[in-house]
């Protein structure tokens, strides 16, 4: 009889250890809140809005932002101008539940640069050459959009921060 409960024990076993690994190989995540703090200092940005995965209508806002499908977010904030009639500053950044997800929300980040670029040609030409130096980025399972004065700092804020896992 000892040989019968043997068995189930081992294989309960097996399933603890390999649970246990699969947790130690999950993804590094960082405070999106201090990832923005870490993105926006130095970056010069007047008055700003913050909204994040954390608000009550957090799936809304997000629709703002991306077409990527929400149920393969893990979290994101945007920080954007809050007079965005004549200030296109704005900064996002979207964490996938996997890095295999990360290339597509990059390319939703794309299109939405695209449609502001589209919407400033008309309603506020002069921050184009804002629009025309933003940058979007991927690091592990995080994916950026950044519209700023200094985009390129603002980058290479993010990657130090995501590479660091804490700035």
């Amino acid at each position: 009889m000892k040989k019968t409960s043997v068995i189930p024990a081992l294989i309960l076993i097996a399933a603890i250890i390999l649970s246990a690994c699969s947790a130690g190989t999950s993804r590094d995540t960082v405070s999106m809140y201090d990832l923005r703090e870490a993105m926006s200092e130095g970056a010069g940005f007047g008055d700003m809005t913050y909204v994040s995965s954390a608000d009550s209508d957090a799936e809304e806002k997000f629709d703002y932002l991306s077409d990527f499908d929400y149920s393969k977010v893990d979290s994101f904030f945007m920080y954007f101008a809050s007079d965005g009639s004549k200030n296109a500053d704005e900064l996002a950044v979207i964490a996938v539940k996997d890095e295999r997800y990360a290339a597509q929300a990059k390319a939703s980040l794309e299109k939405h640069l695209e449609y502001r670029k589209s919407l400033y040609r008309t309603y506020c030409p002069e921050e184009l050459p804002k629009l025309e130096g933003a940058k979007v980025a991927v690091s592990g399972i995080y994916a950026a959009l950044i519209v700023a004065d200094r985009a390129d700092s603002v980058k290479a804020s993010f990657e130090r921060f995501i590479a660091g896992g804490n700035g």
